[in-house]
């Protein structure tokens, strides 16, 4: 049986992580970048949907921004990332292990918007553990998805589109 204390020392250690982060942010990184990573916490909250396999793409595309040098970017990320896994964590508890698991959430929500608003930015006014109203908000406020801000730039490149334009035509 699963219970909220496990979750609960999972998001305590998320948080810890995240505070070390926002110190490198504040100590490494430049003001205006610091504004920038700002920027990327709230797209990538507002883009991230909450399932492990949308976790783990956005956790992707923050460890590529940090190979290659765009540490802002992948700290705001990775800050991110972290809330959105903390709550996918929560998804399936209820009850007396909800409550247990999600004091220290919601913690770290508070961490983060606060962190958002200190750099000039516009934190989300919708609680995440609101889980309805914060999903219409983020319906309603969400970036592009990258594959459509792609397709939408870019000529289609699909292997069935490339494959069906190179063949000659049948005989």
């Amino acid at each position: 049986m699963v219970t909220g204390k496990l979750e609960k020392m999972l998001i305590l250690a998320f948080e810890s992580a995240a505070k070390a982060e926002i110190h490198l942010l504040e100590t490494g990184v430049d003001a205006a970048d610091q504004a920038k990573a700002m920027t990327r916490l709230v797209h990538v909250l507002l883009g991230c949907e909450r399932t492990e396999k949308d976790v783990a793409i956005w956790q992707a595309r923050a460890d590529s921004l940090k190979a290659r040098g765009h540490l802002h970017d992948a700290i705001g990320a990775n800050l991110g990332t972290r809330l959105v896994a903390c709550a996918v964590l929560l998804l399936h508890l209820d009850g007396k292990d909800l409550k247990v698991a999600s004091a220290p959430f919601v913690r770290l929500e508070a961490l983060l918007a606060e962190l958002v608003a200190r750099h000039g930015g516009v934190p989300w006014p919708v609680p995440y553990l609101e889980y309805m109203q914060f999903e219409k908000y983020r319906l309603e406020n969400a970036p592009p998805r990258v594959d459509e801000a792609l397709a939408s730039t870019q000529p289609d490149t699909s292997t069935m589109a490339y494959v069906s334009s190179t063949l000659p035509p049948d005989p």
